[in-house]
């Protein structure tokens, strides 16, 4: 199969999540209200999303928006159908979120912020950055990066990579294609000062490599106690199917 005739495969909606599946997610939570005589919240979210192809790449690990951008979905009280906030929100929003629902104080030093207001249809703040981090390791070196979104501006940037920064204008280059880095210096700078305030590389380099050390520990245990995963959900074999492409 060419590369052309997998990105089609994968970006189709064959391919989707299960037709029908998020809708009877949704009803299964309704008649458990009706059934229970509760009120509630439904939120659809996920933790990362999937590269199809874009760039060259398929899967996730990337801060290119098909891994880094998420559903994130409210319906409850407070929350006006259709309200779509203009600026970028982060994942770290929903527990604020949830808390104010419930009418009760979040934990402290959240790095989220409640959406309440945004989702009753009041504007966001605007000019808020939201950030997103990963550890790239490549050529047996440890690479922490950060993601920062502002307004219509993306940066990406890695310690130790700083003159490969990626500066995207989401709005105007929603593919990501133009690397604005170096024809928006200013932007650039004042994006990459934002994203690497507070950051500590080094702290990150040294607690990845000790998360490493940990999971080489349960690896050799689970080798050795030969763990029974018979109870596991195993993946269909049909899920693993690609559709047919017609010629």
């Amino acid at each position: 199969m060419q590369y052309e005739q997998i990105v089609h495969v994968l970006s189709s909606p064959a391919s989707a999540f299960p037709n029908g599946a998020d809708a009877a997610v949704r009803q299964a939570w309704a008649d458990y209200l009706q059934a229970s005589g509760r009120d509630g919240v439904f939120v659809y979210v996920s933790d990362h999303g999937d590269t199809c192809g874009e760039h060259g790449i398929f899967g996730k690990q990337t801060f290119y928006e098909g891994s880094a951008a998420i559903p994130l979905v409210f319906e409850g009280p407070g929350v006006r159908a259709g309200a779509t906030p203009d600026d970028p929100v982060s994942i770290m929003d929903v527990g604020p979120t949830l808390c104010e629902m419930a009418g009760v104080e979040p934990p402290p030093a959240q790095d989220g912020r409640s959406l309440l207001p945004a989702l009753g249809g009041d504007a966001c703040p605007a000019g808020r950055a939201v950030l997103s981090e990963w550890m790239q390791e490549h050529d047996g070196r440890l690479l922490p990066g950060r993601m920062l979104r502002r307004d219509r501006w993306k940066l990406i940037t890695f310690d130790g990579l700083e003159g490969a920064d990626l500066l995207f204008d989401v709005q105007e280059d929603p593919d990501e294609l133009s690397n604005l880095a170096e024809t928006r210096p200013g932007t650039a700078s004042r994006l990459r000062e934002a994203a690497r305030e507070g950051w500590e590389p080094e702290r990150l380099r040294a607690r990845h490599a000790e998360k490493k050390a940990h999971f080489r520990i349960i690896q050799e245990w689970g080798r050795s106690v030969e763990v029974d995963e018979s109870e596991a959900w195993q993946v269909p074999a049909e899920f693993c199917d690609l559709p047919e492409i017609a010629e």
